[in-house]
């Protein structure tokens, strides 16, 4: 079992036709720091135990039939730094514990089934580069603490009925070179503030 490969520091398995669920007993594997296993037949939840996995500094499951909600265990990955969890079957939110994981420089969802608003606490994560989560079901406004994150390179919310207006605060994040937030429910004016970004290649409104 993989539970019992305690030495186990990587683990790549992706791009296959692998079926059944994740393992639990990944937890066991305390020194584990890479777990790929995009590309595959893969159902089920991902376990809590992940959360035990505190050297882990990448996790993807991309690209499977992953279900249910991302754990709250997930802000016990300290020294994560990337998340990849685009065109899954994930729902539910963002928990709030995104904003624990002060490493994260890429976190992928896109094209999944999330919902609710995206959490303040994204705010937390100030050298996160990039931030996908378009194709989702997030709704209310794009909070005014993404200014914060002033290593930001890419943030894409299209098509997500998300309201309100596009925060000044935007102008902050001085080092966007792609901003996506087309084909949702945003309105009032386009804030001035986006003639800052002067790395920017990429505008979708």
């Amino acid at each position: 079992e993989f539970g019992s490969l305690a030495q186990l520091d990587d683990l790549f398995l992706s791009e296959n036709s692998l079926s059944g669920t994740v393992p639990t007993e990944f937890g066991n594997c305390e020194v584990l720091e890479v777990l790929v296993l995009s590309g595959n037949k893969i159902e089920g939840t991902i376990p809590t135990e992940i959360g035990t996995l505190e050297l882990l500094n990448t996790l993807s499951m991309a690209r499977t039939n992953i279900a249910g909600t991302l754990p709250t265990e997930i802000g016990l990955l300290t020294y994560l730094g990337v998340l990849q969890l685009d065109e899954t079957r994930l729902s539910g939110t963002i928990p709030t514990e995104i904003g624990d994981m002060a490493t994260l420089h890429r976190f992928n969802c896109y094209n999944s089934q999330l919902t609710g608003t995206i959490p303040t606490e994204v705010g937390n994560c100030t050298v996160l580069h990039y931030f996908e989560v378009n194709e989702n079901g997030l709704n209310g406004t794009i909070p005014t603490e993404i200014g914060n994150l002033r290593e930001l390179h890419g943030i894409s919310l299209f098509q997500n009925p998300l309201t309100g207006t596009i925060p000044t605060e935007i102008g902050r994040s001085t080092k966007l070179k792609e901003v996506a937030f087309s084909r949702t429910k945003l309105q009032g004016t386009i804030p001035t503030e986006l003639g800052l970004l002067t790395a920017l290649v990429h505008l979708a409104l």
